[in-house]
C-alpha cells in the first residue's frame, strides 16, 4: 500500500497516527476528487472536466478546471501530480496544524481555491 492511499478519507485518526494527506484509488475507476480545506471547505472536480495540472519546483501545484483554480503548497508535490495525472487521487486535504513533521514523504501546508462560485 503506498502513503498516499487511505480507507477513508473521513476515518478517525489516533493520536499516534499521520492523517494522510492525499489518497489514491486501489483499483476502482475514479471519476472525482475531493479538495479539502482545514476550514472545512470541500469541492469536488470530476476528472471528465479534464482539469490542467501544473507544478512548479516540485512546492507549488496548480489545478486549473474551467472556473476554478486551485493552488497547493507543500513540499514534494511530485508524487500527487503523478497520481493526479493517472486519475487515481480521491481526496486531498492540506495539514490540519501548518507544520511539516517530515513524517510523509509528500505534504500540503496550504491550499487556496478560487473560482466564479468559490473563493477562500
Amino acid at each position: 500500500m503506498r502513503e498516499a492511499e487511505a480507507n477513508n478519507s473521513d476515518a478517525m485518526h489516533s493520536a499516534h497516527e499521520v492523517p494522510q494527506c492525499y489518497a489514491v484509488a486501489s483499483g476502482e475507476p475514479v471519476k472525482r476528487f475531493k479538495v479539502s480545506l482545514r476550514n472545512g471547505n470541500t469541492v469536488s472536480i470530476s476528472y471528465s472536466q479534464l482539469p490542467t495540472f501544473s507544478l512548479v519546483e516540485g512546492t507549488t501545484l496548480y489545478i486549473v478546471a474551467h472556473e476554478l483554480e486551485i493552488e497547493i503548497s507543500g513540499r514534494n508535490l511530485v508524487p500527487l501530480l503523478e497520481d493526479l495525472n493517472a486519475e487515481e487521487v480521491i481526496f486531498m486535504r492540506e495539514s490540519y496544524s501548518q507544520v511539516d513533521d517530515l513524517m510523509l514523504d509528500t505534504f500540503i501546508e496550504r491550499i487556496v481555491i478560487i473560482g466564479k462560485y468559490i473563493r477562500t
